[in-house]
């Protein structure tokens, strides 16, 4: 049974009553129910009563900074996606967001005043984008994971990839997991972080299977659903070197009645060129059991092309971050150039480009322009928890987008 969405909610905290009309209007604009307040104490007094979904948050405030707001909304165990904003530079906003993360908060992003309507656009966007699909209650998904229970120890969410219009072959959706351990500190780590944790305490294998089983549970249930999504899973160089890996994988999916070919694996960016002669001997031997493999190119990916034939490789993945973040004396023309010949190229050799970190609207209009297969990150579609990934197709999110890149989300 659907229930009533409320409207997002968005906590403005910030002294200069101009800029609060300002975010009030474009809030507004995007339908979200607004509250300002110009004192911290004030903000934190409606916390509690308001229930914001969002704050944005000034660090500089008359009666108390940043840094103090954070730790009080940390005793309010708030929950909401927190904005950090200011004219400060951006190593302090950092910092600040860093801080927010120790005491279990989530820190969404930062802003730099003055800021564009844009900029706020692409914050609240996608936030207001996994609100606003999310309407079904927690029946329709059935049983949950214990896993995801509170965020306690391993959690698994799911970032949805989006097809261009250059794959007409593609009808499943396909969703990138991101498992993420909780510490008994409370501190998270990223899944190259847990890897790396659990790898050091030589559990990194022990790890791997616990969040090869929870995918697979929650395939499980999806499919009870009618939804049978296509799962990309990172994976370490060091599991690679493991012969067992195969059969492993093939006995937890076929657990939980799946296919192998559900299933994609994605290499480690650090990871692409450190494949060894019996890290390609088992990536063989997962290819023949049906599973296919993703590899990082860069520099265009001239040297992956060159070298394909002898490696078991399926899709190439171009990261788009690397791309906002270096110095690069490329034109925007010349890397549109550079990358639409690799997605010409490899094409013809049947491998797909997937673009990822698209997380700027500038960066999703060269994903577009360079014809790229699939592309993910923020400015296409916000992860999601697996209940949340099943609300999203019983509502019918995933099929009114029809997995085409018809615009940002």
């Amino acid at each position: 049974m659907a229930q009533t969405m409320s409207k997002p909610r968005l906590l403005i905290v910030d002294d200069d009553p101009a800029i609060c009309d300002f975010l009030r209007t474009v809030a507004a604009e995007l339908d979200m129910e607004v509250l300002d307040a110009t004192m911290a104490s004030k903000a934190l007094a409606i916390v509690d009563s308001f229930k914001p979904n969002i704050i944005i948050l000034d660090l500089r405030m008359p009666d108390m900074d940043g840094v103090e707001v954070i730790a009080k909304l940390a005793e309010k165990h708030c929950d909401a996606s927190i904005v950090l904003a200011s004219g400060m530079d951006q190593r302090t906003l950092s910092s600040v967001q860093a801080l927010g993360r120790e005491h279990n908060l989530d820190m969404l992003t930062t802003l730099t005043k003055p800021m564009t309507i844009e900029a706020l656009e692409c914050v609240l966007k996608p936030v207001i984008e996994k609100l606003t699909t999310l309407g079904f209650e927690d029946e329709a998904f059935g049983q949950i994971s214990v896993a995801q229970v509170e965020g306690f120890g391993l959690i698994v969410d799911y970032e949805p990839e989006m097809e261009s219009l250059h794959s007409p072959n593609h009808s499943r959706t396909c969703l990138r997991a991101l498992p993420s351990i909780r510490l008994d500190s409370g501190r998270m780590l990223s899944e190259k972080q847990s890897f790396a944790h659990t790898k050091a305490s030589e559990l990194g294998e022990a790890f791997f299977k616990s969040v090869l089983s929870e995918i697979s549970a929650d395939l499980g249930r999806w499919a009870g659903n009618g939804f049978c999504p296509k799962i990309v899973i990172g994976v370490p160089a060091f599991l690679l070197e493991n012969n067992q890996l195969p059969k492993v994988m093939e006995r937890i999916i076929e657990s939980q009645g799946m296919t192998n070919e559900s299933v994609l694996l994605e290499l480690f960016e650090s990871d692409t060129s450190r494949l060894n002669a019996l890290s390609q001997k088992v990536l063989s031997r997962m290819r023949l059991k049906g599973f296919k493999t993703r590899a990082v190119v860069t520099d265009g990916g001239e040297s992956a092309l060159s070298g394909i034939d002898s490696l078991p490789i399926d899709q190439f993945i171009v990261d788009l971050g690397d791309y906002v973040d270096s110095k690069t004396e490329l034109s925007d023309i010349e890397t549109e150039f550079l990358y639409s010949s690799l997605n010409s190229v490899a094409n013809r050799k049947g491998i797909e480009v997937c673009a990822i970190n698209v997380n700027t609207v500038r960066v999703y209009q060269l994903a577009l322009q360079c014809r790229f297969n699939l592309i993910r990150g923020s400015e296409v579609h916000v992860a999601l928890s697996a209940p949340e990934v099943l609300s999203a197709h019983l509502s019918g999110h995933f099929d009114s987008h029809k997995l085409d890149l018809i615009g940002p989300v």
